[in-house]
């Protein structure tokens, strides 16, 4: 039956006998269309190669033109560019006394998992290649899974493309541009989430059958998440039902196996199953890994969604029951935040745990600020702060008079805001599109009810500022309205002036009802505003400040300000853009109020 290109086992010759690839091709005639064969004569062409498409298998000549310079240069690429790429050595020369030790040391260690096997040129080379390749063919057809709704989740992964560009080190290359190339490394990567057995003898006796649906995620992250349903079935076994829920995360391979690790070291032994989701298999391929969460058995038959997901349908129907009750649920019980640390430094923390230098966030989300303010025309109007020369930030103005000021850089140094917080296990990245809703929908009324909420992404888990979870909660919040005013002013990149005039007024009325919301919360001032997103953000505060009694203001400003900056440093759609960029500006008049 002909295959897809990405269902394609791929093999690499690199040698410099060019009849090699041939002679491979025509002792694997039997598996037709199932095996590609490409060539390669040298190093360089094979990192070309590589570089451009997935390979499952590379034959490798050890010697070229009499020195060991092809093999062992190709071997070594593939090494250190991360590629998942199994290799078998081939030579027709005895190997040279001082050419073992350099072979033993390349192919020994970490990277032994990788050497499939030695062909000897000089014996039956036919037989050698039906018999060591064919089983490799073999071997990965054995482990083929059904799998539904590939290009959908490749095509989403397409568009963060260039999120991956600041994952790699030197030697890693960048996650490949074509849509067959994304397609091949994210089957290679469900073949080893869900259909490897542990041990490199496990046969599988059963078919697994996964379909994907990509989950509504608004977060800054690289990755993407899916909902992924589980089949498995036996030839001589009825198994009809509806399959199994797991929850999949696709990212940047490095990415991925930082936040197993913080798994491993933070959330299995020392959160319960109940305040959390189970960590099921972790994989990589060249550039991408993946991690499959499960519910534990909870999901069967009952709605898994984002939270992300849940905001902008509550949001939008007036029906905040939902939203509200996932977001009070991480603060009405200490399981994490239970666990007290060291206090630590606010812009110290960004910089190890994210990675972050704030100072360019604030640099980069200026820019992008001000060209969107270019583009669009007309409103909101830009007026630059300065100070003689020296640009200090931006001013935007409304068409009713409204100002929504923007901090200078010097923000991030603001001695009312340098001071180190106090600390506790936190998650350490819960937007809306980490927390994962379980719920079923009532009979009768449709409404939903929400069995758990539970938290998935631990790549940034570990000691950090208490509030810090809920600051990105917040965030998700005004996410989730940008997504709404998206939606409303369904326009394109320039919207007309009307409409440019109308969202900067909406700015303006989200900057005050921000200093109404937080100066109710934190000062006892006032009464709450009753827009929706700000009835969230209400009962999430108030919920954070009963889990921290002595939470102040002042503490919650030092992360959240650093935290919209670093929000600002990411690519965003306009609206995005300027809500958050409204939530900075009602964060600084709040910071401004602080005493000294």
């Amino acid at each position: 039956m002909p295959t897809t290109d990405a269902q394609t086992f791929r093999i690499l010759v690199v040698d410099d006998e060019p009849d090699i690839p041939g002679i491979v091709r025509q002792n694997l005639i039997t598996f037709g269309d199932q095996v590609r064969v490409d060539y390669a004569a040298d190093a360089d062409e094979a990192s070309a190669m590589l570089e451009a498409s997935l390979y499952d298998l590379a034959l490798l000549d050890i010697y070229g033109k009499g020195k060991l310079n092809i093999g062992n240069e190709v071997y070594r690429r593939i090494d250190t560019g991360g590629f998942a790429t199994r290799v078998i050595l081939m030579t027709r020369f005895v190997l040279k006394q001082e050419d073992a030790p350099k072979l033993l040391q390349l192919t020994g260690g970490p990277s032994a998992w990788r050497l499939a096997g030695f062909i000897d040129k000089n014996a039956s080379l036919d037989a050698e290649i039906r018999g060591k390749v064919g089983q490799e063919v073999e071997d990965f057809r054995a482990r083929e899974a059904k799998i539904a709704g590939i290009d959908p989740l490749a095509r989403e992964i397409g568009r963060r493309r260039y999120r991956y560009k600041k994952k790699l080190t030197a030697d890693q290359h960048l996650l490949r541009k074509s849509q067959t190339e994304i397609c091949t490394e994210i089957d290679r990567l469900l073949r080893r989430l869900y259909v490897d057995l542990p041990g490199a003898l496990q046969r599988r006796a059963s078919r697994v059958h996964v379909e994907l649906t990509a989950m509504e995620r608004r977060g800054l992250s690289a990755a993407v998440v899916a909902n992924a349903t589980v089949n498995v079935s036996f030839e001589k076994l009825s198994t009809d039902n509806a399959g199994h829920k797991t929850v999949l995360k696709i990212g940047p391979k490095a990415d991925i196996f930082e936040e197993a690790g913080r798994f491993f070291e933070y959330v299995r032994f020392g959160v319960e199953l109940a305040d959390r989701v189970e960590l099921l298999a972790v994989a990589g391929v060249d550039t991408l890994g993946g991690l499959v969460y499960s519910f534990a058995g909870g999901t069967y038959k009952n709605e898994l969604l984002a939270l992300d997901e849940v905001l902008i349908e509550d949001m939008q129907s007036g029906d905040l029951q939902t939203s509200k009750e996932a977001l009070r649920s991480f603060f009405t019980s200490k399981i994490w935040y239970a666990v007290e640390c060291p206090p630590v430094g606010v812009s110290e923390y960004f910089s190890e745990n994210y990675k972050t230098d704030l100072s360019r966030s604030y640099r980069d989300g200026e820019e992008e600020l001000l060209k969107l303010v270019d583009r669009w025309g007309a409103w909101p109007r830009v007026v630059r702060r300065r100070n003689g020369q020296e640009d200090l930030g931006v001013v935007l103005k409304t068409p009713n008079g409204a100002t929504l000021e923007l901090p200078d850089v010097s923000v991030l140094g603001l001695g009312r805001l340098a001071h180190n917080v106090d600390t506790c296990l936190i998650h350490g990245d819960m937007h809306g599109g980490n927390v994962m809703i379980e719920c079923s929908r009532r009979e009768g009324t449709g409404t939903r009810k929400v069995h758990r909420t539970c938290l998935i992404d631990f790549r940034s888990t570990g000691p950090g500022p208490r509030c810090m979870d809920a600051v990105a909660l917040e965030s998700s919040i005004r996410l989730a309205d940008a997504g709404l005013m998206t939606e409303r002013f369904d326009v394109g990149k320039t919207p007309p002036e009307s409409v440019q005039s109308e969202v900067a007024d909406y700015l303006a009325h989200c900057l005050g009802s921000e200093l109404a919301l937080y100066r109710f919360v934190f000062l006892g001032v006032g009464e709450p505003p009753i827009d929706h997103w700000t009835l969230l953000a209400v009962a999430l505060l108030e919920e954070l400040k009963n889990c921290f009694g002595d939470l102040e203001l002042r503490e919650y400003l030092a992360c959240s300000i650093k935290y919209s900056i670093r929000s600002l440093g990411f690519p965003l759609n306009d609206f995005a853009r300027l809500r958050i960029s409204a939530w900075l500006a009602a964060l600084y008049v709040l910071a401004r109020e602080l005493p000294s």
